[in-house]
């Protein structure tokens, strides 16, 4: 007889002989994990701290950007400059003996559709420099817009940018046609600090690495700045509307109905990127959103007013230890001036009334009541725009065109000398 032991011995010796390799597999492992997440740590304090991650992200300033607007309005390049704002450099250190405007505003003030030549801040400036050639000071008007923003961002932008540059006033130029709608949508210091991402991954990795994840959301809002002029597929569009009602706690399979009930030609305008997909998205999600920005509900005013009215205080207030003067400039929308407008945005779907043409507003009330409160000069530019034959919107797109900007800047002058704010 053999001694050779049977072969189920030899997968036992086998298997015994193998554990403790897995034993010492595992710490080894658990360090290469350890060392991964703490070398990621260590790359996430390095990015908050040298490239101020969480400023970038909420100011959302490109600098030196450039980027191609084409649609059936506008054909221009939109530049930026070193701290991602539309104009010439300009030095936070004053010169002497200037006097320094700065205007913060949405994409109004960003001069969205028109080219450097076109903006309202430097018609501006050229209006003002002409009419002080006799007192001979030298006058900067610095733009200090942003695309896509509300009075919460515009108080931020102030404090991390305008108030640097030494302001003798502060314009604030508010649009009627959205920023009480967006002021419910941007979030305050308060609400940033206690924010996190939808998901139990996506809410635990913002808690670990929040300035990685912030540098990602960003890349993320450029690729989709990026396809605003492109050619897309229609199912891609109504992706995105889900996506951003779900953003916004809207029911998604409404507004892709609303989009795809939509007139084609408008589908089509979007889809080949000569009109705005924010244009539809905003639209299709919210019908009700120039209702809410212009004349809204007892119950929207006050969720909305309570928000606007306390960053507007605070700006005041910020403006006033600078040693500067606040000034406050209401923008109408479009459809306030021009029944063409108003009858395209009924057409995407928003709800409309015909006395915007000719009535007064409710936001523009409040605006103009609170700055009577706190003895701020308030001018609207509403009843003077409303005289010019020529047309002064791009009516698509709803911003100022060359001949808007140039009336806006003439008016804005005329305020500011007749009320002695500039030299």
């Amino acid at each position: 007889m053999s001694d050779e032991r049977p072969p189920a011995s030899k997968a036992v010796a086998t298997v015994v002989n193998r554990r403790p390799g897995r034993r010492r597999l595992l710490p080894k492992l658990l360090l290469a994990c350890t060392v991964g997440l703490v070398t990621l740590k260590i790359a996430d304090v390095a990015v908050g701290v040298f490239t101020g991650t969480q400023q970038r992200h909420r100011l959302r300033l490109a600098p030196r950007a450039e980027l191609r607007h084409q649609s059936k309005e506008f054909d221009y390049v939109f530049r930026t400059n070193r701290l991602g704002l539309r104009g010439p450099e300009i030095s936070f250190t004053k010169p002497a003996k200037t006097y320094r405007i700065a205007i913060l505003g949405d994409s109004f003030i960003a001069g969205y559709g028109v080219a450097e030549e076109h903006l309202l801040t430097g018609l501006l400036q050229q209006q003002l420099q002409e009419s002080a050639k006799k007192t001979r000071p030298n006058i900067e008007v610095v733009n200090v817009g942003r695309v896509g923003t509300s009075t919460i961002r515009e108080l931020d932008l102030y404090e991390s940018l305008g108030r640097r540059f030494q302001p003798d006033v502060v314009i604030l130029a508010y649009y009627l046609g959205n920023d009480l709608a967006e002021v419910v949508q941007e979030q305050t210091d308060d609400e940033l600090a206690r924010w996190s991402p939808p998901g139990r991954l996506r809410g635990l990795t913002y808690r670990c690495f929040p300035n990685l994840y912030l540098e990602l959301a960003m890349i993320r809002q450029s690729q989709r700045q990026l396809r605003e002029f492109t050619h897309r597929d229609e199912s891609e569009i109504a992706a995105d509307i889900r996506q951003e009602a779900l953003a916004r706690q809207r029911n998604p399979d409404d507004a892709a109905q609303r989009f795809e009930s939509l007139p084609p030609e408008i589908r089509h305008d979007v889809a080949t990127g000569v009109l705005s997909e924010q244009r539809v998205v905003d639209s299709c999600i919210e019908p009700d959103r120039l209702l809410r920005a212009l004349d809204p509900s007892d119950a929207d005013f006050e969720r909305s007013w309570s928000r606007t009215q306390t960053h507007l205080d605070k700006l005041q207030s910020a403006v006033a230890r600078d040693g500067a003067q606040l000034v406050l400039v209401l923008i109408p929308a479009p459809f306030q001036l021009d029944r063409q407008s108003l009858e395209f945005h009924r057409q995407l779907g928003y709800e409309v009334r015909e006395a915007w043409l000719t009535e007064p507003v409710r936001t523009a009330q409040a605006l103009s009541d609170w700055s009577r409160d706190h003895d701020i000069p308030c001018l609207d530019l509403t009843d003077e725009l409303r005289k010019s034959e020529k047309p002064l919107y791009f009516i698509e797109d709803v911003h100022f065109n060359p001949e808007g900007n140039h009336l806006a800047a003439m008016l804005i002058s005329q305020f500011l000398l007749s009320r002695k704010l500039c030299p």
